[in-house]
């Protein structure tokens, strides 16, 4: 395996737009609550140390803590409002992927560069602070960036921590090898953080996915690809209390066509009424009830308009039984506009619909005789 296979596995892993806009989405809300809780925790910080040192607030080095308190309560502030309106109501980011991520990405550096600040304050007044690391900490373990800009922030951030504190406050201040390792653990945590994120969203994904085709295959016959009697089931409470035209039809001497062409030439006779029907009727107003019969259930119209759309079917397909060799296919039906109030008078107008359908086989044996 080539070295550059794993590298681009780590550092820039494929993504598509809906894995980076749910990154984004997650950068935007974590960010929103992190300005909150550092807001908070800054405000009492600065309260608490303004009365602690309240005799000597002329102090400029007491001065200057406070202003630096005070900017990152600001720059929190602008952080929370900012990362909440580019959240749509419904939790999604309002712009593009790079746009949000380079947001997000100068936000994460200014905290960064403020902790730096603060860091390197204290270190000049002889202090040990950790204000810096918890920063990028804080960073690596609760963001989510791409490795291309999550390097550079904490990579070139504590490089240039290291480099001002070694040569313009006092060598030596930091051991450079424990250094460096924080440094490393700090990136390599960055990267492997990220990856897993994709990982995890791709794998859900997936599961969502292999979901919606289960859900498919439960609720659509195979051959047809019509809705089928469990997904009927399911939606006769939409049904109740609301007009609806309800039709039962079957293919006429279909049994005929069985034991004459074969079981293969009966399934496309089947799969041809189906993609018929489908083309005068919405798709989701069509089911294969079982074996060569159909439901079709319709609201918001009238028994005219419904009649006219099942004459319709018989029409098509005589076009289709046009063709030279083509076999000469139709179909019966019975229909009913009924309001069901209960699952039971629901089942009671499919039963008048199939009744319907008988008397009208009847009739046309009868002429036919």
């Amino acid at each position: 395996m080539k070295l550059s296979t794993p590298l681009r596995y780590w550092l820039q892993p494929e993504t598509d737009e809906a894995i980076d806009r749910e990154i984004d989405a997650a950068n935007l809300r974590t960010m929103r609550r992190f300005a909150v809780i550092i807001a908070i925790v800054e405000t009492i910080a600065l309260t608490a140390y303004s009365l602690i040192h309240l005799h000597t607030l002329g102090d400029p080095r007491i001065l200057q803590t406070i202003l630096r308190v005070f900017l990152i309560i600001l720059c929190s502030g602008a952080a929370f409002f900012l990362s909440r309106k580019m959240l749509t109501d419904d939790k999604t980011p309002r712009f593009g992927h790079r746009t949000t991520n380079l947001i997000v990405s100068i936000i994460l550096l200014i905290f960064a560069l403020w902790g730096m600040v603060v860091s390197i304050g204290h270190y000049s007044n002889g202090e040990q602070m950790v204000t810096f690391y918890t920063v990028m900490l804080a960073m690596v373990v609760f963001f989510r960036l791409r490795p291309v800009v999550s390097i550079p922030i904490v990579g070139v951030t504590s490089i240039l921590f290291y480099i001002y504190l070694e040569f313009f406050v006092r060598s030596g201040m930091i051991h450079p090898f424990n250094y460096a390792l924080l440094v490393l653990i700090l990136l390599g945590g960055a990267i492997v953080s990220y990856r897993l994120s994709v990982n995890t969203i791709q794998q859900k994904n997936r599961i969502e996915e292999l979901n919606i085709t289960l859900e498919q295959m439960a609720n659509h016959d195979s051959l047809t690809r019509l809705q089928n009697r469990y997904a009927l089931n399911r939606k006769i409470p939409d049904f109740l209390g609301h007009e609806i035209c309800l039709a039962m039809l079957d293919i006429d001497k279909f049994k005929h066509i069985n034991d004459t062409c074969g079981h293969h030439q009966g399934d496309e006779v089947l799969r041809s009424v189906s993609d018929t029907m489908k083309t005068v009727f919405a798709p989701d107003c069509v089911y294969r009830y079982g074996g060569d019969e159909f439901l079709i259930i319709q609201s918001d119209t009238t028994m005219e308009a419904f009649s006219a759309q099942l004459l319709a079917i018989n029409e098509r397909l005589n076009k289709h039984s046009s063709a030279p060799n083509a076999l000469e296919i139709s179909v019966s039906y019975g229909a009913v506009c009924v309001t069901p109030t209960s699952p039971n008078s629901f089942l009671e107008a499919i039963a008048k619909a199939d009744a319907k359908l008988y008397e009208h086989k009847q009739r046309n044996h009868e002429a036919i005789s």
